[in-house]
């Protein structure tokens, strides 16, 4: 299968298009909540289907904002005990590093380094992407 998250950003609207094929769904933080919403945007992954539609969603960005998109590899690690990380645990890290105000590259390290921390020396097997959005 051939997955993948897409966004156009937009500059001077402060927005962001996003679609999704077969991806986990992107991770949009809101600075004044604080908050971790889904961007749900369901679809296959890419050719699995002639007749699929993909979805764009619009997001509007406020200042510290962030839009985080990552693979399956990220939610899939797996601990020595055979558990899975999961997403809330993706969404908690992610918010704790927005709380703690960590540059995109200082956030990637972070939820690289959380997952690295849960799977110990187990590999999965799977890559590990992740990319972070952050409109100042």
């Amino acid at each position: 299968f051939v997955c993948l998250s897409v966004a156009e950003l937009d500059i001077q609207k402060r927005s962001v298009r996003v679609s999704n094929a077969g991806c986990p769904y992107p991770c949009h933080y809101r600075a004044e909540s604080g908050a971790i919403e889904e961007v749900e945007l369901d679809a296959y992954p890419l050719a699995v289907r002639e007749d699929i539609e993909y979805e764009v969603r619009d997001i509007q960005f406020a200042s510290g904002d962030r839009l985080v998109m990552f693979s399956d590899g990220l939610v899939e690690a797996q601990a020595v005990t055979g558990e899975m990380r999961g997403f809330e645990r993706v969404h908690e890290i992610i918010r704790q590093g927005c709380l703690a105000g960590l540059s995109s590259r200082a956030l990637i390290d972070f939820i690289t380094d959380q997952v690295h921390e849960f799977t110990g020396d187990r590999s999965s097997g799977d890559d590990l992407t992740c990319l972070v959005l952050h409109a100042l």
